[in-house]
């Protein structure tokens, strides 16, 4: 009799369950036939945590965050019901229109290439070679301390020589393109001109003998020399021929990872001039024997620069790999990179984190950090970036980088900083606005706080000591590109 009791206790706790599991699929089912998406997001999320976990609520939930501007909890729940039902047409399309919601596009790619082949026709993304988008940019670069520092700053505190490398303001202009190998596989290639104005700078003093007096006593006439000296200033202006290929390989095995690989080439002519320290010997009268006739020579040692124009040709370039991994709102990556920059190599270690708080792009933030080993040095630069839509069509982002990136390699190896006027501090400020479906115009502005070298000769240790004084820079540039 106990038995039967508590036998029939469990039918009756299985039938309310039943109950209760077609009551609330229904009114889930309902509320996402209304297109209610808040009020069907609270009550799936209810159900998952009352351990209701079946194909279709995730496929409600994943579409409900879709039309809330939820995309990364949207892939979330899209990419649970495709692992309990992989033949889900419905999840495997929107799964896919969420990836491409918050500009994964490789990934996406990787989401379609799981897709039967009636889903991949209605996704309307095609499996062969296709243009992407196509981009052209021009700018300006004003350039601070174009005229350098004092003479006296210049040649230091012995005031006998000193020399400096002075880049000028100008014009720069890249463009590329990026385009579709295979749905998971992208490639970005890239070109950029820039022939800075660049003048080589020497102060140095400049003597010679003259003569001071003649005294006459005893039949001799004897000289007497002094040194003239003057401060001479001196420019050479030359200009440098930057030309760069860069070339992008992204590839997503997955719909969460994102393997990149990049190569920038810069090939570098650069004309300069090279002082050299001549010692001459100077020679003069010392003095005359009135009465014989007989004439002594005095001889000292005098010094003069000369200066020889010369042109070197080189080939910097960046080359490396990074990976990213993304979780609903995080996206962590990790990458290495090898540079040789002037014929010096440097080993770049980073690690990034970008967060989406709101599951959009709405408003994200990034933050990198990439440790520089060279043979002499090891630097750390860090750069925080946070950006989003400001309105409608008007999107924002601005970022800082701090620490010495004289030979850092910024986004993916795009942006290779390869002067040698380096990078303390750097600012960024995009501003893109986006026309239609196709066009979008960019506005950046750059600001850059630089250590600048210059070399002043020490008399103590007889060399060229160098040292260094900091340059403001800004840079404007305008951008278009016609998204296919």
């Amino acid at each position: 009799m106990c038995l039967l009791l508590v036998t029939n206790k469990g039918f009756a706790q299985e039938d309310k369950d039943k109950t209760d599991f077609s009551k609330t699929d229904s009114t889930s089912y309902a509320l996402f036939l209304d297109a209610n998406w808040l009020e069907l997001k609270k009550l799936g999320n209810i159900m998952l945590h009352n351990g209701m976990d079946y194909p279709y609520l995730r496929a409600r939930l994943g579409t409900a965050y879709f039309y809330l501007n939820n995309y990364t909890e949207s892939i979330k729940h899209f990419a649970k019901a495709l692992e309990m039902n992989p033949y889900d047409q419905y999840s495997s399309l929107m799964h896919h229109y969420a990836l491409k919601a918050i500009m994964r596009h490789t990934e996406a790619g990787s989401a379609w290439n799981r897709m039967t082949a009636p889903t991949q026709r209605q996704a309307e993304h095609k499996k062969k070679f296709r243009l992407l988008e196509l981009h052209a940019d021009a700018g300006y670069i004003f350039r601070g301390a174009t005229e350098g520092i004092s003479q006296t700053g210049l040649t230091g505190k012995d005031s006998i020589y000193g020399e400096e490398q002075l880049y000028q303001s100008g014009f720069f202009s890249d463009a590329g393109l990026r385009f579709q190998l295979w749905p998971s596989i992208s490639f970005y290639a890239g070109i950029q001109m820039i022939q800075p104005e660049v003048d080589n700078r020497f102060v140095f003093n400049r003597s010679w003998p003259v003569t001071d007096t003649i005294i006459s006593s005893g039949g001799f006439d004897s000289y007497f020399y002094r040194l003239e000296k003057e401060a001479v200033d001196t420019l050479y202006k030359h200009k440098i021929r930057q030309q760069s290929f860069y070339g992008q390989l992204n590839f997503s095995p997955t719909a969460n990872w994102r393997i990149t690989a990049s190569l920038h080439l810069m090939q570098v002519t650069r004309p300069y001039t090279e002082a050299q320290f001549l010692e001459l010997f100077w020679s003069d009268t010392a003095w005359i024997n009135t009465n014989t006739g007989e004439v002594s020579m005095i001889e000292a040692p005098i010094g003069q620069y000369s200066f020889l124009n010369k042109q070197e040709k080189f080939t910097d370039w960046s080359a490396g790999t990074e990976i990213r991994y993304h979780h609903r709102i995080l996206t962590g990556d990790a990458g290495f990179f090898l540079t040789e920059n002037s014929r010096e190599k440097t080993f770049q270690l980073q690690a990034g984190l970008m967060v989406m708080p709101f599951g959009n792009l709405n408003f994200y933030t990034h933050s990198r950090l990439a440790l520089l080993q060279s043979r002499n040095d090891q630097e750390i630069v860090i750069k925080q970036t946070a950006g989003g839509r400001l309105a409608g069509p008007l999107w924002i982002e601005a970022s800082v980088t701090a620490g010495k990136a004289g030979r850092f390699s910024d986004q993916a190896a795009y942006l290779v900083f390869n002067s040698p006027e380096g990078p303390a501090l750097r600012t960024e400020f995009i501003c893109t606005y986006l026309i239609g479906e196709n066009l979008q115009l960019s506005l950046r502005h750059h600001y850059q706080l630089s250590d600048h070298l210059y070399y002043s000769f020490d008399a103590e240790s007889g060399t060229l000591k160098n040292n260094n004084y900091h340059i403001h820079s800004q840079t404007i540039t305008g951008g278009i590109k016609w998204i296919f």
